[in-house]
């Protein structure tokens, strides 16, 4: 048993999900790094803004978005906050879009059968989709 297949026997054993797993070479981590630059591109696209204006407002190298968006880097903290702001989102709404992306792809795909109701998983983002009355702190 190679030194590979005894961790993945060990993620296994202590009942980690297989979305944490190594799957095909990636990790969860990398999950978790393309999942973020996928969110920030469709952001990016939904808002009408191209690379170039968006890295302008961010402070960021369009080159170094455009590697955030495909995956292959992962923004610091600081660097997240100011595509947050740029894109007119605070940094927890692009970390709870990109949660929701996350339990969207680990969930399994089910199908309806007769007799049975699927309900929709319960998420913040669905919840305030569905008209709640949202908070404000007034100073």
């Amino acid at each position: 048993m190679g030194a590979e297949e005894a961790l993945l026997s060990a993620y296994v054993h202590v009942g980690v999900c297989r979305e944490h797993q190594f799957l095909k070479g990636g990790s969860a981590v990398s999950d978790l790094q393309e999942t973020l630059g996928a969110v920030i591109r469709r952001e990016r696209r939904a808002r009408g803004r191209t690379m170039r204006r968006l890295a302008g407002d961010a402070s960021v190298s369009t080159v170094y978005l455009g590697e955030i968006e495909r995956g292959k880097k992962y923004p610091s903290a600081v660097v997240l906050e100011q595509l947050a702001r740029a894109l007119g989102l605070e940094p927890a709404d692009v970390l709870a879009l990109v949660a929701d992306e996350l339990r969207e792809r680990a969930r399994p795909k089910i199908t309806r059968a007769v007799g049975f109701q699927v309900r929709p998983q319960v998420t913040v983002t669905r919840l305030l989709q569905q008209g709640e009355p949202r908070m404000a702190l007034v100073a």
